[in-house]
């Protein structure tokens, strides 16, 4: 019992001998990313026109690597993608997609509450208006 609590002395005079800086360390949510994942669109309007009728399937996968990948299926079969690179800031409750077409760079944020994406912009003078929920 002695050489147990002699250990675990030492251990602790180890640890704050060295010290250890936790401001620089990461947060458990950036490291194990409990966002990644599939976010599925519920509602999609440009002004009053809902636009979500228009989809089978319409979603943004988050994946771990911080990349992410807009996918669609129109009811007509039609399917498409777009990807690129996403930073979720969980303090700020905010997410920046960014996509690269040829040398342009586009970044654009959203915010992010209780697992849902809201997404609002402007479209030839209208709101266009979008929410991808987690599944």
């Amino acid at each position: 019992m002695r050489k147990f609590f002699f250990g675990l002395l030492l251990s602790l005079c180890v640890v704050f001998a060295v010290g250890c800086d936790v401001s620089g360390m990461s947060t458990l949510p950036e490291l194990s990313k409990p966002y990644a994942a599939v976010y599925r669109c519920i509602v999609c309007k440009l002004g009053e026109k809902d636009l979500l009728e228009n989809f089978e399937r319409l979603s943004i996968d988050l994946q771990p690597d911080d990349t992410f990948e807009l996918s669609y299926r129109t009811v007509k079969g039609e399917e498409g993608t777009r990807t690129g690179t996403y930073v979720m800031d969980v303090e700020r409750e905010e997410i920046s997609f960014t996509v690269k077409s040829g040398k342009r760079e586009r970044t654009r944020t959203f915010p992010v509450k209780k697992g849902t994406i809201f997404v609002d912009a402007n479209i030839m003078g209208k709101l266009f208006h979008a929410e991808f929920s987690l599944s």
